[in-house]
């Protein structure tokens, strides 16, 4: 999970290398917001998975979590459009 946001590279060494995802382009398919607690009832921490994905010294308040159609894990910046793909999923 450390290099997810390096993916800007103009010298990449190959156009399909490596593993991609539908939501490569930050946008997950049909997003619902969950609460903390059932992400915890799906055996998920959202504190753990927030600064697993935005960093340790993060703010996780201003930050709410989504899942998509797929189970995949978005955060979102409070007041913001852009999604954070997490690499999560909650489990089929």
């Amino acid at each position: 999970m450390a290099n997810a946001t390096s993916n800007n590279n103009s010298g990449s060494r190959g156009e399909d290398e490596g593993n991609t995802t539908e939501g490569a382009n930050n946008t997950p398919a049909n997003p619902k917001k969950v609460d903390a607690n059932y992400l915890k009832k799906n055996g998920i921490d959202p504190h753990t998975i927030k600064k697993d994905t935005l960093g340790q010294n993060a703010e996780i308040s201003k930050y709410d979590t989504f899942i998509d159609k797929n189970g995949d894990i978005w955060l979102q910046k409070k007041g913001a459009k852009e999604y954070i793909p997490t690499y999560e999923n909650i489990g089929r």
